[in-house]
Parts: C-alpha cells; sequence; structure tokens
C-alpha cells in the first residue's frame, strides 16, 4: 500500500472528511461515482485489507486461522446486535456490536462512530447466519480517539438479520 505514497488512513480522510470526487487514488477510485454508496463500499473495502494485513503481520498465517475461528465462534447465530445510525449512516449497514448502546457510556467514542453519523435511531436486531460474519473490536474514530466496543461484521445484514426493534434516541449519541 506504500507504493501509492498514501497510507489507508489518508486515503479514508481522503474520501470521507474532504468529499467524494476527482479521486486518483488508484484503489478507491473505481467507486468515486457511485457517491455514497462507492464511498461506503470503497472505505469498507479499504479498512477490511489494511485490517487482514494488520492482523497477518501481527498473528502470521497460523494465528490468522485460529483468529478467525475465534471470531466466527463468538458470533452464534441468535446473537443479539445493535446498530447506532442516523444521518449519512444507514440502518442496515455492515458494523454492528453485541452491547446495548444504552449502557455503554460515551457510546460515540467507544464504538468510533464518524461524524456524519447522527447517532439519532438504534436497530436491535438477531444474527440468523454468521456465514463471512467477523468479530473484532471497533477501532478508534476520527483523531484516533475512541475504539474497543467489540464490533460485529455482517456482510448481507439483509438476510442475516432479523430487525426486532428500531428506536429513535434522544438525545442522540
Amino acid at each position: 500500500m506504500e507504493e501509492w505514497g498514501k497510507s489507508m488512513e489518508d486515503r479514508i480522510d481522503a474520501w470521507m472528511y474532504a468529499g467524494i470526487g476527482n479521486c486518483s487514488d488508484p484503489l478507491l477510485g473505481p467507486y468515486e461515482n457511485l457517491g455514497i454508496a462507492g464511498a461506503n463500499i470503497a472505505v469498507t473495502l479499504a479498512v477490511s485489507a489494511a485490517l487482514a494485513e494488520l492482523a497477518a503481520a501481527e498473528a502470521g498465517a497460523a494465528g490468522m486461522a485460529d483468529a478467525a475461528e475465534a471470531a466466527t465462534s463468538a458470533a452464534q447465530e441468535g446473537t443479539t446486535v445493535y446498530r447506532v445510525f442516523g444521518g449519512e449512516a444507514r440502518g442496515l449497514g455492515y458494523y454492528y456490536t453485541t452491547m446495548n448502546p444504552a449502557n455503554v457510556p460515551n457510546y460515540r467514542a467507544a464504538a468510533g462512530l464518524f461524524p456524519r453519523n447522527s447517532g439519532s435511531f438504534v436497530l436491535e436486531g438477531t444474527l440468523t447466519n454468521t456465514n463471512g460474519v467477523m468479530l473484532r473490536t471497533a477501532v478508534p474514530g476520527p483523531g484516533g480517539i475512541g475504539g474497543g466496543l467489540p464490533e460485529v461484521f455482517v456482510p448481507h445484514p439483509g438476510t442475516q438479520i432479523v430487525i426486532r426493534a428500531v428506536s429513535g434516541v434522544n438525545p442522540s449519541f
């Protein structure tokens, strides 16, 4: 990734905070004409690639297999998941947590929510299919602040989560 002279963090920041369009980055550029949806795809792919690279470097190939097995065994069918959303963050996104946001002090920072997520709503659902589901800790949000909550990546939330409730939140997270 260093061959283009930009860190993954610089690429994501450029897309998420400086706006979308005229992206010359060879990794993220193909998605620029898709607007916010394209940015979400590009950022998800970029973050996934960066996390996989980091995990491989830290754990080694054998450790990766163990980590993947542990992550999928921790996110079982029937697990309750929560998603805080609003603004530019849609209800059925890819990232959830297993912790009820109402019970987490300073949830916005702990979850690493990005600024364009208004945090006005909470989706509560049940994970019904764990194919491709990954569990990790939430990365820090903008400025490297926060993170640390359990985070569940669900590749096909429309078919892998049964929504039990969607609630408005006042005040927002």
